[in-house]
C-alpha cells in the first residue's frame, strides 16, 4: 500500500499531535500548521494527497480555507476533510459537501485535556 502525505490545518495543537500519532502507520509524511494565513500557500507548496482542515481557527475560518484551495485548478483533486467540534459547523459544511470529501466531529474536551 501506498504510503500518503497528510496536512493537518488546526489551531489546536494537541489534536495536531494525537492526529499525527493516528496517521503515522499509514503516512509517508504528516505536515501541519496552526494558522490559517499558512494554509494554502504551504498546501500549494507541499502538494499533500490529503488535508484536514479545521473548520473554526483564528484569522480565517476553515470554509475560507476550503474556498481558496478549490479555486486552484491543480489542487482539484484534492482530499479535504473538514473537522470540527461545533455541530452547527458540522451542518453548514455538510451543505457544501460538493466542496469536501468529508467531515470529522472531534470532542474538544478530549482533545484540550493535557
Amino acid at each position: 500500500m501506498e504510503k500518503l502525505r497528510f496536512f493537518l490545518v488546526d489551531d489546536d495543537r494537541i489534536f495536531i499531535k494525537r492526529l499525527s500519532r493516528i496517521l503515522d502507520p499509514i503516512a509517508q509524511e504528516v505536515i501541519s500548521t496552526t494558522t490559517a494565513t499558512d494554509a494554502v500557500s504551504s498546501i500549494l507548496e507541499t502538494r499533500p494527497d490529503c488535508v484536514l482542515l479545521d473548520l473554526m481557527m483564528p484569522g480565517a475560518d476553515g470554509l475560507q480555507i476550503l474556498k481558496q484551495l478549490r479555486s486552484y485548478e491543480s489542487l482539484q483533486s484534492l482530499t479535504i476533510i473538514m473537522v470540527t467540534h461545533e455541530p452547527d459547523m458540522a451542518d453548514y459544511a455538510e451543505r457544501l459537501i460538493w466542496m469536501v470529501d468529508g467531515r470529522i466531529e472531534r470532542d474538544t474536551r478530549k482533545s484540550k485535556a493535557a
